[in-house]
């Protein structure tokens, strides 16, 4: 069974928001909504960043097969979106910046 793209995402989020509040709990030995919120935040923003590094290296890439999406989904732009978080991923994949220009 192939994983998602989207489980992918989700999988990343949960795991490094999850093993900072982890530590600190078994450190400190509570539980602080402000820490957890605040590691969500940061790990999410570091794959904004990365996304917006990728942006910048394959800027024409990026903008053809967004022209090409844009005509092929014309009508249903979501379906793009929808398409593309349910398709199957490799780890290959996932660690390749090109791969992640279909973000954009």
């Amino acid at each position: 069974m192939a994983i998602t793209v989207g489980v992918s995402l989700v999988a990343y989020v949960l795991v490094t928001t999850g093993i900072p509040a982890g530590l600190h709990y078994f450190e400190h030995g509570v539980i602080v909504p402000l820490h957890i919120a605040m590691s969500f935040f940061l790990t999410l923003n570091i794959l904004i960043c990365f996304w917006e590094i990728v942006l910048g290296m394959y800027i024409r890439q990026i903008k053809s097969e967004y022209l090409k999406l844009k005509e092929k989904y014309e009508k249903k732009p979501m379906d793009a979106v929808v398409k593309f978080f349910m398709a199957p991923v490799s780890m290959n994949d996932i660690m390749n910046p090109k791969y992640w220009t279909k973000v954009w």
